[in-house]
């Protein structure tokens, strides 16, 4: 089962999990007492628990948040072996790495760009283009060296054709945007033709 926690469905959920052989949390930037109490019921309760790390925000305000699940957790599973070391390091916990799963065919690191302009690709939801624009005065910069074509894969971005033309009015001899709408058969064909990724 997959279930959402607040403290309005706290008791629901509590009882929904109380038979379960095994509980998997993840991190709650939102409400994080209240998946650190919900961890602490279940352990009570004889119930195993794992805690999923999947970012490194320990220098950040989640930090006590990602130490608490750590140390009360029962086992702990990160999502890269470099994640893993800085658990081990921060915290003195072991912990499984277990990676993303991902679909269609495994792709091979190339470099082999054929046309005068670089192209590159971002692709995500819409809530973290404010990550992608940090990237910006890189791009632009190595832009000066060699143009880049961005391709941006994204799904329901509101203004974001307009944002990209405004933009491309700019910078377009060293950074042009483009947008497309997310599809699966968008993400492998964007990919099949990027440069580089930009993650």
């Amino acid at each position: 089962s997959v279930v959402g926690l607040d403290h309005e469905c706290f008791d629901r959920v509590y009882d929904r999990l109380a038979g379960a052989d095994c509980v998997v949390f993840r991190k709650n930037y939102d409400d994080a007492e209240c998946t650190e109490q919900m961890l602490a019921k279940m352990r009570t309760g004889g119930v195993k628990t794992l805690f999923d790390i999947s970012d490194d925000r320990f220098q950040q305000e989640a930090g006590p948040h990602l130490r608490h699940m750590i140390a009360q957790a029962d086992s702990v599973v990160t999502a890269s072996s470099m994640l893993q070391k800085i658990v081990k390091q921060l915290t003195g916990r072991d912990s499984s790495v277990v990676g993303d799963p991902f679909e269609g065919l495994r792709g091979e690191p190339r470099w082999s760009p054929d046309g005068a302009r670089l192209k590159a690709l971002w692709f995500g939801h819409g809530s973290n283009l404010d990550s992608l624009q940090q990237a910006f005065p890189s791009l632009l910069q190595a832009g000066k060296k060699r143009p880049i074509d961005l391709r941006i894969v994204s799904k329901g971005v509101d203004g974001i054709e307009r944002a990209c033309k405004i933009f491309n009015g700019k910078h377009r001899h060293v950074l042009a945007l483009r947008y497309a709408e997310w599809s699966l058969a968008e993400t492998w064909s964007s990919l099949a033709a990027a440069d580089f990724v930009i993650i």
